[in-house]
């Protein structure tokens, strides 16, 4: 009742059952540790008057104080169409601004980082300005940098550091394993009785890619194949949007530099036909990487691009997901798997998962704007489709 002060009981009751299960799954040593961040997360809730932001809240709270791999499922439950939507909304918030740490707590992990590894030369120090904290998701925390101009702070910044968190890829087979428990129990209490088997699925690919998304040297790599993948342009009711790819300055183990996306955040932008142009565009964009054959980010969601409205150029900046590869034995699988019947193909989860990361753009589609959309895949002479993942795709989703 204190997590949920507000919630009638049904609400209520739908978070108890969150919450319950998620202590019942922890081993017994560890329970008393995570009822204190139940209260943490009671502390920060007791405003919340309407029932429905109580329980959605709560979960929130609580899982922003249980570490970055309950975040990272708080990020899953954001796109997951059988999570209840006032609770999905309330998840958008861990998406950029989770569990968002002191200034203090950055100096420090900055200072242990350059002890640790003084070959790296992390540029911080006195010349060194480090601005706003302008996101803070499950694994990295990213700051504005520039250098003072004698005393003064710079006017403006064209760089960004982001830094891993402190014990951030810790013990997270041990958390997701408990994620798993919890899911199985809820399921049981008719909770998660909808979609069960694909959320586990989605929590275990967050799992698996704990390491790609925490390895600054596999981010590089991610970030190379980002600049491979990803077209020049795209073109969507006359308007042609440039693609740029913000490229690393400089990195060491803990720790990157990276060219600064200018423009807006695309919740920013005011004018609704703009902002749906935008959308179909890069929806488009993440199509044709899809249907191609090749490889896709199969966890894009809105708040990893800046749009530049005055010179329509998207700029992409969190590259450090896992890029999932279709490839040839994938495609060449679909059709034996459609025969034998089987549905559930590996290469249809990666298009799910990637599909529900990309709500943010196509939560306002139309059927019309669908069909747009895949026409404009369709019809892409730059970007040649692989035809068996698209014959796999179009039974999917028929089906």
């Amino acid at each position: 009742d204190r997590v949920f002060p507000n919630a009638g009981d049904e609400m209520s009751g739908i978070g108890k059952a969150f919450l319950h299960s998620y202590i019942k799954s922890r081993a017994d040593e560890e329970r008393t540790l995570y009822l204190s961040a139940m209260m943490v997360a009671a502390n920060g809730n007791s405003a919340a008057a309407d029932p429905e932001k109580s329980i959605a809240r709560g979960i929130r709270l609580f899982l922003e104080n249980s570490g970055p791999a309950a975040i990272k499922l708080g990020q899953a439950m954001a796109s997951y169409p059988d999570v209840p939507k006032f609770i999905r909304d309330e998840m958008q918030e861990l998406k950029s601004n989770a569990a968002r740490p002191s200034r203090w707590e950055v100096y420090e992990w900055l200072d242990f980082y350059k002890r640790e590894r003084p070959e790296e030369k992390l540029e911080y120090g006195k010349e060194v300005w480090l601005g706003r904290i302008l996101g803070s998701a499950s694994y990295f925390v990213t700051l504005e940098k520039g250098r003072f101009d004698g005393d003064k702070i710079p006017a403006a910044t064209d760089k960004v550091i982001k830094i891993l968190r402190a014990g951030a890829g810790l013990d997270s087979s041990n958390e997701f394993a408990v994620f798993e428990k919890m899911l199985y129990d809820l399921g049981a209490k008719g909770v998660m009785k909808n979609g069960l088997d694909t959320f586990l699925r989605l929590v275990r690919q967050a799992k698996d890619s704990v390491e790609v998304e925490t390895n600054t040297d596999i981010g590089y790599q991610q970030l190379q194949t980002a600049q491979k993948i990803y077209p020049q342009a795209v073109r969507v009711n006359g308007r042609s949007f440039r693609i740029h790819v913000a490229d690393w300055s400089a990195r060491g183990k803990n720790w990157a530099e990276l060219e600064r996306a200018q423009g807006l955040d695309l919740d920013q932008i005011k004018d609704a036909a703009y902002r749906k142009d935008f959308s179909k565009a890069y929806f488009t964009v993440e199509m044709l990487n899809m249907l191609s054959g090749g490889r896709f980010d199969h966890d894009r969601h809105g708040k990893q691009l800046k749009i530049d409205i005055e010179t329509d150029t998207i700029g992409l900046f969190d590259t450090g997901a896992s890029f999932a590869k279709v490839g040839e034995t994938l495609s060449a699988k679909i059709e034996e798997a459609y025969r034998s019947g089987e549905t559930q193909t590996s290469y249809l989860t990666e298009f799910q998962r990637g599909l529900l990361a990309l709500n943010d753009f196509y939560k306002d589609f139309g059927a019309e704007d669908f069909i747009e959309c895949f026409n404009s895949a369709l019809n892409n002479p730059d970007h040649p489709l692989d035809k068996q993942i698209m014959n796999g795709f179009i039974k999917e989703s028929v089906g």
